[in-house]
């Protein structure tokens, strides 16, 4: 009976009906607490919970001084209590009062705690810092009404379960909520009620602001990350539904919107977002295999990144994709595998443009402006083979553009773990290669030499010229090669299957144990 009792009584503590409010729910529960001695902490805390997971932001403010009090006759097992179940309960999306509510209600345990001499100072330590992650989250929640606070802010108020790269996913979700919006006749333009998709500068400049006032931020959460996340969101806005009424923006339209924030990106966060926006490559959050000082910088590539942006959640920030680190050109996940080459060429440039400014004001953008610049000379190229060339096949331009991702994807690092240099990319780009592939699958010889006229046209490619004649002969023999080893294959057949018969001999019932056929089982030639 005590058991049920006290279920009963935390019940109580929880609910709220149409005939009384939680205050007077809370009030009966302490009654009946009394009554049957179970534990007011406990109380307390049930009814804490219900209300943060209700989002009831007025009736927890109103039961605060109640809630502190009872909470300091066992500050400890109240904090443990709300950290284990409080803090999981609370919506994603809750705003920034009810989070800011729970962390009223921690820092309130943890001044009791110092006030009963329990580790006074490690407890005046972290009521700062749950003061600080209140009005922290108060900020950010009016940055980004749809930000879940589960991702930038950890459970005592200190830095996020997910670390840097839920910070950045968690952000990333809420301004592609922001990046479209009512036109509400900006320029003095007529209002109109249709949502356009926009790069949401206000949303990235508060949350920037806002992440500044973070007590514990993950190493690398800065303004200019949250400037690339705001870039991620715009152009990967195909895994964000657009609004009623809105439809979905096209590639040239998400990167119209995005080139607004290259300014803004110092230069490690603007070619990591470049090089993935025009070459399908490794996602500017994937630092799978790599340490959080990688991200956005120098890390290894892969598959794909799942972030973990609060208890129980996840998120991809695949932009119409999926994250990978060295898909082709024409097939890489994300706004790449939508975006039509000129635009991605478009892309490049405006990055090349954007860092050539940063390397001139000293921002150290010298050692990553050649590779950019390579990367842009062989996606150029890509276009130019293409264009003067109409009719080549799609294996030949499949094969083109894999050299291309594979030398990209080495600068990258993507091979190697950590980044690469223009000469690692250099040697996993050869057009002579190329040309070599080309004419081993039948290309037209008219073809190669359109491929050697492209390279003379496009400077900087670091793809070596094409030896025509080197490579019809380097095809040739790689042909008798294979033929080679085909007749080589074959007569050993031959022979065992001749062997074979022999050693079963008097099956054919002549004993001759040659097959029917004659000529001692040998085919004869047909045209």
């Amino acid at each position: 009976n005590g058991g049920y009792r006290r279920e009963a009584v935390l019940a109580l503590a929880s609910t709220a009906g149409p005939t009384f409010t939680a205050a007077d729910a809370l009030v009966h529960a302490l009654r009946l607490a009394g009554e049957y001695s179970v534990d007011s902490v406990e109380v307390a805390t049930a009814h804490a919970m219900a209300l943060l997971a209700s989002g009831g932001v007025v009736e927890l403010a109103a039961a605060m001084p109640e809630l502190a009090r009872l909470f300091a006759a066992s500050p400890a097992a109240a904090a443990a209590c709300l950290q284990a179940r409080a803090w999981p309960a609370l919506r994603s999306g809750g705003g920034g009062n009810l989070f800011a509510a729970y962390f009223g209600l921690l820092q309130g345990c943890h001044v009791a705690m110092g006030q009963a001499g329990e580790g006074a100072k490690e407890n005046a330590a972290a009521a700062a810092r749950l003061g600080a992650a209140a009005s922290a989250a108060v900020a950010l929640g009016s940055a980004a009404p749809s930000l879940d606070l589960h991702g930038v802010l950890g459970r005592d108020g200190g830095a996020p379960q997910g670390g840097l790269i839920g910070a950045l996913g968690a952000i990333t979700a809420a301004l592609s909520a922001a990046a479209y919006a009512p036109d509400g006749g900006q320029g003095g333009a007529a209002p109109r009620t249709q949502a356009h998709l926009h790069f949401p500068r206000r949303a990235a400049t508060s949350l920037a602001k806002a992440v500044g006032a973070l007590p514990c931020p993950p190493k690398g959460l800065t303004a200019a990350a949250v400037s690339a996340a705001a870039a991620v969101a715009v152009l990967g806005v195909g895994a964000h539904r657009p609004p009623p009424g809105a439809s979905r923006a096209s590639p040239e339209q998400r990167w119209a919107a995005a080139a607004e924030a290259l300014p803004l990106l110092t230069p490690s966060h603007l070619v990591a977002v470049v090089r993935w926006a025009a070459l399908g490559g490794r996602h500017p959050f994937d630092v799978s295999g790599a340490t959080e000082d990688d991200t956005l910088g120098a890390g290894s590539g892969g598959d794909g990144l799942s972030l973990n942006v609060g208890p129980g959640r996840g998120l991809s920030l695949d932009g119409g994709g999926q994250l990978s680190a060295t898909h082709p050109i024409s097939g890489g996940g994300g706004f790449a595998a939508e975006a039509p080459l000129p635009l991605r060429v478009a892309v490049l440039t405006a990055g090349v443009k954007q860092l050539e400014v940063a390397a001139r004001a000293g921002l150290g953008a010298a050692d990553d402006l050649p590779t950019l610049k390579a990367a842009l000379a062989r996606l150029s190229l890509v276009a130019d083979a293409r264009d003067a060339m109409p009719a080549l096949s799609p294996p030949a331009l499949r094969e083109l553009e894999a050299a291309v991702a594979a030398a990209c994807a080495e600068a990258a690092g993507a091979h190697g773990g950590v980044g690469g240099t223009a000469e690692d990319a250099d040697a996993f780009f050869s057009l002579q290669d190329v040309a070599e592939t080309w004419v081993s699958l039948g290309e037209p010889l008219r073809h190669v030499a359109g491929l050697a006229a492209a390279a003379a046209r496009v400077g900087g490619h670091r793809g070596g010229d094409v030896d025509l004649e080197e490579a019809i002969a380097a095809a040739v023999a790689e042909a008798l090669t294979r033929l080679s080893r085909a007749s080589v294959s074959a007569a050993g057949s031959s022979a065992l299957t001749t062997a074979s018969a022999v050693t079963t001999g008097g099956n054919d019932g002549d004993g001759s144990g040659v097959g029917a056929g004659g000529g001692g089982g040998r085919p004869t030639p047909t045209a």
